[in-house]
């Protein structure tokens, strides 16, 4: 959700496989800065609102699907959504404004 990587969903259920997968278990610590550097350059906002819906999984699917919509239309066409689609288009780092 926060980080674009693919992790098969049997490695998750194990839960030590997963942990070293997750960090390339050579330098966690390496990893671990990787990790927040990729989530650094994302846009604040959408990061604040993946930070809630993780907050709601816990809940029933209904209403966490509606949560989900909402963040959703709260990012489409905003400055940073915008940013991220410009910076796509012109091969460049975003410049994310942290509003």
């Amino acid at each position: 959700m926060v980080v674009e990587r693919r992790i098969e969903a049997e490695l998750v259920l194990d839960v030590a496989a997963f942990v070293g997968a997750a960090c390339d278990a050579d330098d966690p610590r390496a990893a671990a800065f990787e990790v927040a550097r990729e989530i650094a350059g994302k846009s604040p906002e959408a990061i604040r609102a993946a930070k809630r819906m993780l907050n709601n999984l816990a809940i029933d699917p209904g209403p966490a699907l509606l949560a989900e919509s909402v963040e959703q239309m709260k990012l489409m066409g905003g400055a940073n959504q915008l940013e991220a689609v410009r910076a796509n288009i012109d091969k460049r780092a975003p410049r994310f404004a942290d509003v």
